[in-house]
């Protein structure tokens, strides 16, 4: 961060004041910048969440309507709450970096703001657009699941990292599965990415997040790269791309045909 972290009981104004006045222009500008969108990002809370509260107050079991507005608005709130994820910055006189706890809870915000809207699409039988609703499950399951990769291994249990995962690669399935009878299977090669464009960016991002796990096994130390890798092929091995599954018999074989796998999953997306 720029604006170097002061404890004190200073006001913000005064913060900034004294920014100012010590010729920290770029400090100051960047501290009033923050400010701003600090603002602007609590009041369009406050609206979402006003939002929310009048189409769950107008939601009624006789009008499908309704509840597709209230699944819908749930959703965009859920959306918004995961762009905060993208640049990981806290907003504010001092600008700082998300630490990973706060990214988890975020991503958990997100998550159940999506995992509401499929309950009430479900329950009323709506109109929710389900693929992209597992897609933003499994990004939201996918980031919390990243707070946990340095968790340490025992024996007598599986790790968090790997029970997550696992639910964030189901929801990447659930979702390529779901765009398929959407879109239809015959137009699979012809929709474009973009998390909204079809179900290649649901096959995309499911193998993409098998990559993820095989460099984060390989990034261990020595003494639990063992235990990563062996985790890694395990979860990789779940989600085979094509009908033959690698034969071998060595961890280290397993390893590369994962990552062999992953790869020519990748290059079905580019063709």
């Amino acid at each position: 961060s720029m604006i170097d972290p002061i404890q004190t009981k200073k006001s913000i104004i005064d913060h900034l004041a004294e920014l100012y006045s010590n010729k920290r222009f770029a400090d100051w500008q960047q501290g009033w910048g923050g400010v701003f969108i600090s603002a602007l990002m609590r009041v369009s809370k406050r609206c979402f969440a006003m939002a929310l509260y009048l189409a769950d107050m107008a939601l009624d079991t006789d009008n499908d309507i309704d509840a597709d507005v209230l699944s819908e608005m749930a959703e965009i709130i859920g959306t918004a709450i995961y762009s905060r994820l993208h640049r990981s910055t806290l907003h504010g006189a001092h600008m700082k970096k998300m630490t990973n706890g706060r990214k988890a809870v975020t991503a958990k915000t997100a998550l159940c703001c999506f995992e509401y809207a499929r309950t009430i699409n479900d329950k009323f039988e709506g109109n929710l657009s389900l693929w992209e609703n597992s897609f933003m499950t499994g990004k939201c399951i996918e980031k919390v699941a990243n707070s946990w990769k340095f968790e340490i291994f025992l024996s007598s249990s599986e790790r968090t990292y790997a029970v997550l995962m696992e639910k964030a690669l189901k929801s990447y399935q659930s979702a390529y599965n779901e765009a398929l009878l959407y879109y239809g299977e015959e137009k699979v090669d012809f929709v474009g990415g973009g998390s909204s464009h079809g179900p290649i960016e649901a096959f995309y991002r499911l193998h993409a997040c098998r990559l993820k796990i095989l460099l984060n096994a390989v990034c261990y130390c020595p003494d639990f790269r063992k235990m990563a890798e062996i985790e890694a092929i395990r979860l990789c091995e779940l989600f085979w791309f094509g009908d033959q599954k690698s034969e071998r018999s060595e961890d280290k074989d397993k390893l590369w045909g994962c990552l062999a796998n992953v790869i020519a999953s990748l290059v079905f997306c580019r063709n």
